[in-house]
């Protein structure tokens, strides 16, 4: 009895079997690009982490009286900055600011990079926060703060008991001018940051 024989692929097809799918590999990483999906997924822990900072801080000036916003009095001078990176100044992000307080830490109890001590919210409501969130993937890479670099900034009003967080986002979908604009769509003064905070205008901060 006779079988039909079974034909493989030849070295021909096998090679343009492979070399389609490598084409189609490639057409899939472009269309997912993973730096930007990695980018975004970033930014969307920095709208999670600057909106519960705003909460976290909101909550503190309706429980504690008389509040105090910078722990030293310097709410007018002062930006703060989630860094240990040895900067001098932060002149181009908050232009009335003439000094940087560098705080890599996070904690609760006005030593952190945001100088409100939430551990002062009477026990029996208890602090919202066991440590303010730092960026997902911090950057600061000269003297200055400038807009490419990636981390907490802090500003407050002592007199109106006011203030703001910044951050700068990463992905080109949520960036100045991208489809889905959150830095010009804040409601802030700053085209190149997102702000977020109780500070009417949100403009305690200038353009980087």
């Amino acid at each position: 009895m006779n079988h039909p024989s079974r034909r493989g692929f030849t070295l021909l097809e096998l090679i343009i079997v492979i070399a389609i799918l490598a084409i189609l590999s490639v057409a899939v990483i472009l269309v997912i690009n993973p730096a930007e999906t990695l980018a975004r997924a970033r930014d969307s822990q920095r709208f999670s982490d600057l909106a519960a900072v705003k909460a976290a801080v909101g909550l503190y000036l309706t429980q504690v009286s008389p509040p105090d916003m910078d722990g030293t009095g310097a709410c007018a001078t002062n930006a703060w900055v989630a860094t240990t990176t040895a900067i001098t100044d932060v002149g181009g992000v908050c232009g009335a600011a003439t000094a940087a307080v560098l705080e890599a830490g996070a904690a609760i109890d006005n030593t952190g990079w945001v100088p409100v001590a939430l551990t002062a919210i009477p026990a029996s409501i208890g602090a919202p926060l066991s440590n303010y969130p730092l960026d997902p993937n911090p950057l600061v890479t000269a003297a200055a703060v400038t807009e490419t670099d990636r981390t907490y900034i802090y500003r407050c009003d002592g007199t109106n008991n006011t203030f703001e967080v910044n951050s700068s986002l990463e992905s080109a979908l949520y960036r100045n001018g991208g489809t889905d604009d959150k830095e010009q769509a804040d409601g802030g003064n700053n085209p190149n940051a997102y702000e977020i905070g109780t500070d009417p205008g949100l403009d305690l901060c200038t353009a980087w």
